[in-house]
């Protein structure tokens, strides 16, 4: 890959990392955030501290995945999927969709 496409596609990127860091470094209970874009669409696993998530109710879990994946989906205008993940055993708890709307799985 050239080294100028190599250079827009890292700045392109750079405010998407930025609200990542942001995510994980100020909202409580949030311990990772990975993403990858696939080519089509980015892929972002967000993952929670067990005990924190199991303090709140269905309806704040839900709350929150808005929050955050409307954070995430106003950084950068690609397609993505926010998916919520416990940080031990890594199981999804909120799944999302392409669309921005949440699941919470139980």
């Amino acid at each position: 890959m050239p080294e100028v496409h190599v250079a827009m596609t890292d700045d392109y990127f750079a405010a998407f990392e930025q609200e990542s860091q942001r995510i994980v470094n100020h909202t409580d209970g949030v311990v990772e955030l990975m993403w990858n874009h696939t080519g089509s669409h980015m892929e972002v696993n967000l993952y929670v501290d067990n005990d924190f998530w199991a303090t709140l109710s269905e309806a704040e879990q839900l709350a929150l995945a808005e929050v955050i994946g409307d954070d995430l989906h106003e950084t950068i205008e690609e397609p993505m999927i926010v998916d919520f993940r416990l940080e031990t055993g890594r199981n999804i708890v909120v799944e999302g969709s392409l669309y921005g709307d949440y699941t919470v799985i139980k």
